[in-house]
């Protein structure tokens, strides 16, 4: 896509700023559909004969139940799969705290971690 949004511009900014070297690769997706999204990025890192090695992803949720059950199985799956292929996957926690309440709505009082900075196979990056 020619214009992935100003969170992943950020994200590419910083990374090159401290290592302008780097190669660096960018997975930006058209449809704006955050859960089949992520199902199709880890499909796509997965299936590459050539991968980055660390990955950053700086979106998330804290909504509860907000991607399907086989969304996050999936991506679970494919973090886990890429950890095998020596790829360190780094995910921001968040910008919504602990998420009771979320960009997404509400958990009801529910606290919540964010997905997918919760699949304990990625590092979790962030602060309340």
């Amino acid at each position: 896509e020619q214009n992935p949004g100003i969170e992943s511009m950020l994200d590419v900014e910083y990374i090159m700023s401290l290592s302008n070297e780097a190669e660096t690769w960018v997975y930006s997706y058209p449809n704006f559909d955050f859960c089949a999204d992520l199902g199709t990025f880890g499909s796509d890192v997965t299936g590459e004969s050539t991968f980055p090695y660390s990955i950053s992803i700086s979106y998330g949720s804290q909504k509860i139940d907000y991607c399907s059950k086989t969304i996050t199985t999936r991506l679970s799956d494919d973090i886990q799969k890429m950890g095998t292929m020596g790829i360190t996957v780094m995910i921001s926690s968040g910008d919504d705290g602990s998420g009771g309440e979320t960009r997404q709505g509400s958990n009801g009082g529910k606290l919540s971690p964010s997905f997918p900075a919760s699949i304990p196979t990625c590092v979790a990056v962030g602060s309340a």
